[in-house]
Formats: C-alpha cells, structure tokens, sequence
C-alpha cells in the first residue's frame, strides 16, 4: 500500500471522497493512542477539519478503529459510522476500509448527507482512470501504471512497464508529436493537461484527456512525472457535435434577410447575422460574442432599454418602427421586433432582436406626403395629380400589404425559431457548463447519462435546422432542381432503410408496396426529402408493434399517386385543415412524447408542389392517416 500512495497521492486530491490512511498500534489495549494518520486527501481535508467539527486527524482517526474494532476482524469492512465531537454535533457516513498485513488501514468516506452514489469498495480496482509514474527525460519510460489500464484500454499494465514506446505506439499518429512537446514543456510549466486518441485492443480510436504533474526533489530537480488519463471520448465527440450544430444554425441565420441578434438576460451578444457590420464596419471581421449591446449600438441600446427590460422581465414581445434620431443613428429605417426567448420556467433566458430594412416603404410614405403639400401650395393640373396621387395611393397600399404578408410570415418563422431552439440551446448551454466545471467530479454513468443526452438534443436540433435550410432555400428561389427518371421502389426502399433505427424503437413493421416497375420524373434529392420527412411523420404518430405502409399507383398517363399509411392516433376533420399552413403551427407530441415544429409537412406541400404535383390527407382519429401526393412519370414542361 505505501509503495503504491507515491504514484496514487497526486490523483487522490482529485477524488471528491474524503481518504484517510491510517497506521494501528499493535498494542490494542494502549490506554494512550490507538492509531496515527499517516495520509488524508483534500477532500477529507474540506470535510473534517475545514469544517471545524474535529481539531485534529489522530483524533478523527481514533475514532474509526474505537468503531471497527468491535464490529469487524475482517480485512475489508463496509459499515455506516457516526462521528461525534460534542454529542450535538454528528456526521453520518458510509465508510469503506481495507486493512493491510502490516496494521495499515485505508478509508474511504462518504457523508450520506451529500452523496447519493455507492461507496467505492476498492479504491484501484473500481477508479475508472488510469494513474501513472514516468522518468521525467529521456524516452519517459514508466516506472509504474494501474492494473485497471487493461479494462480501459484491453491491454496488461506490465506491457507498457516492459516496452518504453508501447505507449507511444497507441497514440494515433497525427498527435505524437503533440504529446511529446507537451510533456517536454513540463519543466517549465510543471503540470500539463492535453487531449488526444489513443487505439485500444479492438484497434479503435478513443478521445482521452492526460493530466500530468512534475514532482520534484527537495533540491529543486526534477523527480518523476505522475500523471492520469480519462476517457473523454464521449464528451469530445458531443462539443464537436455541438460546433457544427451551433455552425449550421450561424448559416440559417445569415440566410434570413435583415440583421438578427440573440442576447442573454444580461444583453450580451449569444449569436448574430453578419449583415450587423453593415451598421459597425468598424468591427467587420472581428468576433462580437459576448459584448454588451451598449458597447456595440450605444444610441439604439438607450432608445431601446425600456423595450428591452419590459421583453425579459415581464415576458413582453415589442414591435415598432425606428424613431427618425435612431434612423440617423443607423442610416436606415427599421421594423424593430423584441421576444423574449422562454424556459420551461416560463421565464425568459434570452432575447431575440429581429430588424428589417424598410427604407424603401418609409421613402414612398415620405414621397406620398411631399405631394399632398405640393398639392395644397398649387392646384395646377388637378386631374392629373389626382391620378398620381390614386397611382400612388394603391401602390403604397399593395407595398403596405405585402409588408404586412411578409412580415407576419416572417414573425411566425421567427417564432418557430425561438419557440423550438430554446429547449436544447439552454440545455446544451446548461450540460456544457456542467462537463466544462463538475467533469472532475462526475462518476462514469453521470458523464455517460450527460453526454447521451446531449446527442439526443444536438440530433432534435440538427433535423429542425435540415428542414429550416431546405425551407429558407424554397422561399429565396434557389433550390436546386434536376429531375430525372428513376425508379421509385428502389428510393422507398432506401428511405426505409434510412428510418429503420428509430421504427425499430417503437417496434413499427414497415412495408414497401411498391411495384418494382414503377418509373418517376423528378430531382432525387426533392422525392427524398418528401418521403422522410412522410414516413418520420408517420413513425412519430404511429403506436408501438404497428404497421406503417408505402404504395403506389399510376392514375393517369402522366401522374403516379404515393401513399404513406399509417395505424397511429389520426387526426380530426379541424386539425386536417390546419394542416401545410405556415401561419398555423401543430405541435403535437407523438405516441412516445417525440416534439417537432410541423415545419416538416409545410416542406413536403411546397416540395410536392415545385414537382407539379399536388398533397391531401386522408384520417379520422384512432383510425390512423393516409398521406397521398402525386409524382410526375415524364417531363411535362
């Protein structure tokens, strides 16, 4: 066991239990003292003596043995053990020792009050990370490495005792020279923290962190390295995840037309559109994440602090037009739109600042004005001015109109926006904080637990972003369209396969009623996207151990009709109706609580259509739904 602690003490600080070594007296009846702590780790440090409860460790050592004495000659004992100092003052904890040949006894303790987990029954069997000892120069040759380095890697610890490079060799390639510069850098640094893969026994590539600290001698020169490695695998692959995510979701914003901002409760900038530095150019280029809104637009922050207060304390959307001083300020009129971005609290957590461009319409409501004063100085040619003016009139009255269409469309995709990425963006925000600050302290199954569920939420947000792309692509008239003749079981059969995983979930039998003769004219990439998001539809809404079936017909000489049919919950005569409208969003939960937007069908309808074909619905409740849209067999243009 001592010749063990040497390579162990530098880790133990690390653990969140409070550990205590202890060396017994031989004489058991000594009337004076029974034991002496030899080691205590920092945890048991913040527990015992910080806390103010014990004056001293042979005091709280004298405690344990007076307790186990009676209640075990075993060499290991897992017993709960109550710690008094005045009788008024107790701490109850499960207490895990190991007592050695030579009177040394380990423990580990664990205060019920504070700690749900299992006990730890042995300290090195059951550490899921692998500590090690290095010479600090030359080849770093180990001197010692944890038996449980062939559970986490699948290879014997004496392995990389025997072979100097046996480690190196597991390092994947492009890394080894990272590694090797960091270490040497340890002299001056002392300690080092580096993240890279490293191929275990099945020859798969693995992510781990390696944390290592330089001891020295009592003269200043170097010792050996002790360090310890963790498998980080899941966490890396979650913040790679995350980034694209957050990447994907910078590209839908910049798509969108007019200058978008999301600010925390403390108006700090979370995210933005580029089209911003149209406003700052001074700061084009430059990274404008987590600055104040008072540094970047100062005069609109002043004009709109009240607005902006109202939207996070009281959960209040604001609407309005820039003011002529803040039109100067920007060199532009604005449609300025406040919401506040909401928790399941029902409290805000962020805001979303939307501002279109209206430069345009304030300048035919300028020029409409400046006529009606020239027509009050002189009515000269009043017919003909009266039809400008009707001209005019009805021209501000369309472009009034169309702003009003557009904008409501664009409120309710703004609103999509802030209503369905709110959930996993706190929560990614939420589960990184956490790995970025209790990782050191988190048990395998928590890191494990964490991890899945933020692949879960980056999977939600990563098909609500596929579908707002292809949208945002219909809307601005740049889809790509390039139909071919193709046949169309073999693309059912691929999309079925492609849903296979999540029916599986669910148990859901999926049938392809496709004649194998039947022949289509379209762009592969469109009838893919109907038929997934169709029969993921279907699989949202259907009940377990159901069927879900594709068919098709041909009705004419120039059309086939598809349809997806399903035994799930159906739908009534109202909610059929509300049914490919933007302006009405269904969000209701599937048969195993799955969410979506609806944004899903909106896309089919308007793909179907741009395919020249046509969508209806066929449902009742409990009777399942029947979804049929029409496909082109030839070009028909």
């Amino acid at each position: 066991m001592q010749e063990s602690l040497k390579y162990f003490e530098t880790s133990f600080d690390l653990f969140t239990s409070p550990f205590i070594i202890i060396s017994l007296d031989d004489e058991k009846n000594s009337a004076d003292k029974i034991s002496t702590c030899l080691y205590y780790n920092n945890a048991f440090r913040i527990e015992f003596l910080d806390s103010e409860i014990f004056n001293s460790t042979d005091q709280i050592a004298d405690q344990i043995v007076n307790f186990i004495n009676p209640v075990s000659n075993n060499d290991r004992i897992n017993c709960i053990i109550k710690f008094s100092k005045n009788s008024d003052l107790d701490l109850v904890c499960r207490l895990s020792g190991v007592k050695s040949a030579n009177n040394i006894l380990s423990v580990t303790l664990e205060p019920l009050t504070k700690f749900d987990s299992s006990s730890w029954n042995n300290l090195y069997s059951n550490n899921s990370v692998i500590v090690y000892s290095t010479k600090p120069e030359g080849d770093y040759a180990f001197n010692f490495i944890s038996d449980n380095v062939s559970e986490i890697l699948g290879f014997k610890s004496n392995e990389f005792i025997r072979g100097n490079d046996f480690w190196d060799s597991l390092i994947e390639p492009g890394y080894k020279n990272y590694v090797v510069n960091s270490l040497r850098s340890i002299e001056l640094t002392n300690e080092v923290n580096m993240i890279y893969p490293l191929r275990n026994f099945d020859g798969d590539y693995k992510w781990f962190e390696e944390r290592a600290k330089l001891i020295r001698n009592n003269d200043g020169t170097a010792k050996e390295i002790i360090g310890m490695v963790i498998n980080v695998n899941e966490q890396k692959l979650s913040f790679d995840n995350l980034k694209k995510t957050v990447e994907e979701l910078k590209t839908v914003i910049n798509t969108i037309p007019g200058l978008i901002l999301v600010l925390d409760t403390e108006l700090r900038v979370m995210n933005y559109s580029d089209s911003i530095f149209n406003i700052i150019p001074d700061k084009s280029g430059k990274d404008i994440k987590g600055l104040q809104l008072s540094e970047l637009l100062p005069i609109l922050y002043d004009s709109l602090s009240g607005e902006l207060e109202e939207a996070i304390n009281l959960n209040k959307s604001c609407k309005r037009v820039t003011t002529a001083e803040e039109a100067i300020y920007l060199n532009d009129s604005y449609n300025i739109l406040i919401n506040p971005i909401k928790g399941d609290s029902g409290r805000a957590w962020g805001l979303l600042v939307v501002m279109f461009n209206i430069t345009d319409f304030v300048a035919k409501e300028k020029e409409l004005q400046n006529l009606i004063l020239s027509l009050k100085n002189a009515r000269k040619t009043e017919v003909e001015n009266n039809e400008k003016i009707s001209s005019l009139i009805n021209e501000l009255q369309d472009s009034r109109q169309n702003l009003i269409e557009t904008n409501n469309q664009k409120d309710k995709f703004f609103s999509i926006i802030a209503h369905d990425l709110r959930t996993p963006l706190r929560g990614f925000m939420q589960l990184t904080q956490i790995l970025s600050s209790e990782i050191d302290k988190m048990l395998p199954e928590e890191v494990l637990e964490l991890t899945g569920t933020m692949y879960e939420s980056s999977q939600n947000i990563y098909k609500l972003l596929e579908n707002l792309l292809d949208w945002s692509k219909i809307q601005r008239g740049i889809i790509d369209y390039s139909p071919i003749t193709m046949q169309l079981s073999t693309l059912v059969m691929m999309n079925l396969d492609l849903m296979m995983p999540t029916s599986k979930q669910k148990r859901i039998l999926m049938i392809n009623d496709v004649p194998n003769d039947l022949l289509v004219f379209t762009d592969v990439n469109i009838i893919n996207t109907i038929i997934r998001n169709l029969i993921t539809n279907a699989i949202k809404f259907s009940f377990f151990d159901s069927n879900i079936k594709i068919s098709a017909q041909k009705i004419n000489p120039d059309f086939i009709e598809m349809c997806v049919s399903d035994e799930g919950v159906g739908m009534d005569e109202e909610t059929i109706k509300r049914l490919f409208k933007v302006d009405t969003q269904i969000t209701s939960k599937g048969t195993n609580d799955e969410t979506g937007t609806g944004l899903g069908l909106i896309l089919c309808k308007e793909l179907v259509e741009i395919n020249g074909g046509i969508i209806r619905v066929e449902s009742s409740p409990g009777k399942g739904s029947d979804f049929f849209f029409t496909v082109p067999v030839r070009d028909l243009r």
